[in-house]
């Protein structure tokens, strides 16, 4: 099929048309052209075509609502000025890739095993029973194979519409079911732009870009829980190339003293690209609300920080209690040492005394921990629930170490002043014969 085709000096836009207009007005810049000078080419029959089925009437309505689905859009679209709208087809090839790969890797098996150990909990006491638990060990195995991969690409030929491919593929891919051969009739109502060669550097990027596709792809055929160390390398490959002509609206319209260029496709005027108008008070607008929701988010988030805070303000306050009762203890320990010490009251006494004041410090002290405990555990409970992201605070081991501590440097020293007065008193001699004499009591 003959046809003209013109260059804009002005933009480079190439343009093939079977119109008998005179004049031509490019539809990528506006600039006007006699068609005398236009040369004659043959347009190569295209693999397919989707025709056109929209009105060129119906267009400045659907911009319009294609425009609208913008957030900042101004409210008095509608005035905008449609300077010109043309109908084109614009050029894609459909590329059919076929990889066959060959892959080696490391196989990655997760296994259980059961073991025994023994837990410690935040006091640092042991458990006097080990616990039988279990734990994830990872098995290594080699493995390789070949691959079989196919995949699509599609590559926007067009030359001046290039910057706003994605419409392009949005259109073939909603609408390649309405493919059709090309007729007369759709040449004659329609310009085209003709396709182009495919650059070869194009060709041999096509590798580099579906690399990730293809390592994701082999990845599902590797055996095991997961792998590592994949090495793969293209055996064959295999190009297959279609080309197709999809049907473009291009608009270019004034507002606000600005211009401005749409996209709309030729099927049913839904899909739309390009550059739209913004009302500079809308975007203020929403992004002061968006600054509002941040500063309330994060006044939030510290509130429940500051409960959170809170809950763990006082829990150190049960050590401070503790100590109170610990220097109590040495001043009723040392009442009743004085007394033992002048033979007031017996060594029994003393240390009956002694050992009800030691296990009511302990039993004291489980209970202030078991306490402690519930704290932390509740206000780490309380962050999960709230989704707060700030790490909790570590618990502070300090506290019960110093006082563990403290207990046995005082039992250590109740015994030194136990041995004390019972040397003065003939320790062991004195030891000794009270033994004899309750042996003696016994037979």
């Amino acid at each position: 099929m003959k046809l003209r085709e013109i260059k804009c000096k002005n933009c480079g836009g190439e343009l093939q048309f079977l119109m008998s207009e005179k004049v031509l007005t490019c539809i990528f810049c506006g600039t006007k052209y006699f068609l005398d000078d236009a040369k004659e080419v043959d347009l190569k029959d295209p693999d397919g075509i989707i025709p056109f089925n929209t009105k060129e009437s119906d267009v400045k309505e659907s911009l319009i609502k294609w425009l609208k689905t913008s957030e900042f859009i101004p409210d008095n679209i509608e005035t905008l000025n449609i300077e010109s709208i043309s109908g084109i087809y614009t050029p894609l090839y459909l590329l059919k890739i076929k990889y066959s790969t060959d892959w080696t890797a490391t196989s990655i098996y997760d296994v259980k095993e059961t073991y025994e150990a023994y837990e410690t909990d935040d006091s640092g006491q042991r458990s006097s029973y080990p616990i039988t638990k279990t734990k994830k060990v990872e098995k290594f195995s080699p493995a390789n194979g070949r691959s079989n991969l196919n995949y699509e690409y599609l590559y926007a030929a067009s030359q001046n519409l290039s910057g706003n491919s994605d419409i392009f593929e949005k259109l073939f891919r909603k609408y390649k079911n309405k493919i059709e051969s090309l007729q007369e009739i759709q040449v004659k109502r329609y310009q085209f732009e003709p396709f182009i060669k495919i650059p070869e550097e194009q060709i041999h990027n096509l590798e580099s870009f579906f690399s990730e596709n293809i390592k994701k792809d082999i990845g599902k055929t590797i055996p095991g829980d997961r792998y590592k160390e994949l090495n793969w390398s293209i055996a064959e490959t295999d190009v297959g190339e279609k080309r197709y002509y999809i049907p473009l609206w291009v608009v270019n319209y004034e507002y606000n003293g600005n211009k401005y260029q749409a996209f709309l496709d030729g099927v049913s005027l839904e899909l739309g690209e390009g550059k739209a108008p913004e009302d500079k008070e809308k975007i203020e607008r929403v992004k002061q609300q968006e600054e509002q929701k941040k500063l309330f988010a994060e006044q939030e988030k510290n509130a429940l920080f500051q409960e959170y805070k809170d809950m763990r303000k006082f829990v150190n306050l049960a050590y401070v209690i503790i100590v109170i009762y610990f220097l109590a203890l040495i001043i009723f320990e040392r009442l009743f040492y004085r007394n033992y010490y002048w033979n007031m009251i017996p060594l029994r006494s003393y240390l009956i005394l002694h050992a009800v004041g030691l296990a009511g410090f302990i039993l004291f002290y489980k209970i202030t921990e078991a306490v402690r405990k519930k704290i932390f555990n509740d206000s780490d409970r309380f962050l999960k629930q709230n989704n707060i992201e700030i790490a909790p605070q570590k618990r502070s081991r300090i506290g019960s170490i110093i006082i563990k501590w403290i207990y046995i440097l005082f039992l250590l020293y109740s015994i030194f002043l136990i041995y004390t007065v019972e040397h003065r008193k003939g320790f062991p001699q004195n030891v000794i014969n009270k033994i004899k004499s309750s042996m003696q009591k016994i037979k």
